[in-house]
């Protein structure tokens, strides 16, 4: 019987001065990061907690992201920044913040010039559309810098401040994915100034993460910001990923009555929810209600629409990326939610 054992590589961050540490310049402004030695003792560097959105708060909840803002002087870009809001999967305690809109990059080194450049993966991380991270505790980038490519981790808004629907309240939902593409489309601007190269962008995830790789070959926001994806045990099919305009609405209205804002108006639910504190809505999202991507009509907020059609009228049209595509199934996916005992079994 397969043992299956839980590798959760974090980050050993070398003693370094300030002075020391490598700075790279993006279009908002001049990020410092750090080096870092992999579990394996290759030394690489990581520029972390990167913003490449406005953060989503006050006003800006549930509404789609907004390109990120200038800064002065440097960015520290030598720690992680905030989870996502939710309930942690493992403590079951609430951990996080809305001003989460971050992503992180490691490299083997910057760039000599203009052409050396590598191949590069952003990785989508799962959680059933209500929890995941990109974090390293979670995400380690050490097996992937094994090889010579450069690595993404991106965090997008999960549970409702991510996949809320309100059409009629000029919340056409699915901000979650929008926030997955305006990381992407930060990723075409600056990856080369961290030694990837934009024409060779693959973009991979698991679960949620993978069935969101699957979305964004069929979304027209999603065009030429990448050249391959990987789904693994994802889909935009699977019956989970994916729920009808009414049934996401509905969904609001139910939600909306437990945590205090019950109307059959959505202009005033939304209004409500915006009062919410952002505890209350993640526990109770987490408790009962399921916020996935949805089909969105024509936007009168003057918002991009990421999708706009069922996924699989979409597939029979043939309106998709054409690029490489790979998917499959993880063999032992969540193994370590059965705790040893359970897992020496398998």
């Amino acid at each position: 019987m397969a043992s299956v054992k839980l590798a959760i590589l974090t980050l050993t961050i070398c003693s370094v001065t300030g002075t020391d540490l490598p700075t790279v310049r993006v279009q908002q402004g001049t990020l410092q990061g750090t080096y870092f030695q992999t579990v394996w003792g290759k030394e690489c560097l990581a520029f972390l907690g990167i913003p490449y959105a406005k953060p989503p708060v006050a006003d800006l909840r549930f509404r789609a992201p907004q390109p990120p803002e200038s800064w002065e002087g440097i960015y520290n870009a030598t720690v992680e920044r905030d989870w996502c809001p939710q309930r942690h999967v493992m403590a079951n305690t609430y951990v996080g913040s809305e001003d989460c809109l971050f992503l992180n990059i490691y490299t083997h080194k910057l760039p000599e010039n203009a052409s050396d450049l590598k191949a590069a993966m952003v990785w989508i991380h799962g959680g059933a559309f209500k929890l995941g991270t990109g974090s390293s505790a979670m995400y380690g980038p050490d097996h992937f810098l094994e090889e010579d490519i450069v690595v993404v981790t991106i965090q997008y808004r999960i549970g409702i401040l991510g996949f809320l629907s309100l059409p009629e309240a000029g919340i056409p939902g699915n901000n979650g994915m929008k926030d997955q593409v305006m990381a992407l489309r930060w990723v075409q601007k600056n990856i080369a100034k961290f030694g990837g190269d934009p024409n060779r962008v693959t973009i991979f995830g698991q679960s949620a993460g993978g069935a969101s790789a699957h979305f964004h070959l069929l979304s027209p926001m999603s065009s030429d910001l990448f050249y391959g994806a990987i789904s693994q045990s994802g889909s935009a099919l699977a019956p989970w990923a994916y729920a009808e305009p009414e049934a996401v609405s509905k969904a609001a209205f139910e939600f909306g009555k437990n945590v205090g804002c019950e109307t059959n108006n959505a202009t005033e639910l939304h209004h409500c929810l915006l009062r919410q504190p952002e505890t209350s809505l993640v526990d109770e999202a987490s408790m009962k209600v399921q916020f996935v991507p949805t089909r969105e009509s024509s936007s009168e907020s003057g918002e991009e629409n990421f999708l706009t059609e069922h996924p699989k009228n979409i597939i029979s049209a043939g309106k998709f990326q054409d690029v490489p595509f790979v998917t499959g199934t993880i063999l032992y996916e969540s193994a370590f939610f059965l705790g040893p005992t359970h897992a020496d079994e398998l």
